[in-house]
């Protein structure tokens, strides 16, 4: 489950802004 939420996330990098993805983990 951690790997797929990773996976997801490393995902998302790939695609959106990297300060987008940051200020979305930091918001979690």
């Amino acid at each position: 489950m951690v790997m797929a939420v990773f996976s997801y996330i490393y995902y998302q990098s790939f695609i959106v802004p990297h300060s987008n993805t940051v200020d979305t983990i930091l918001q979690h």
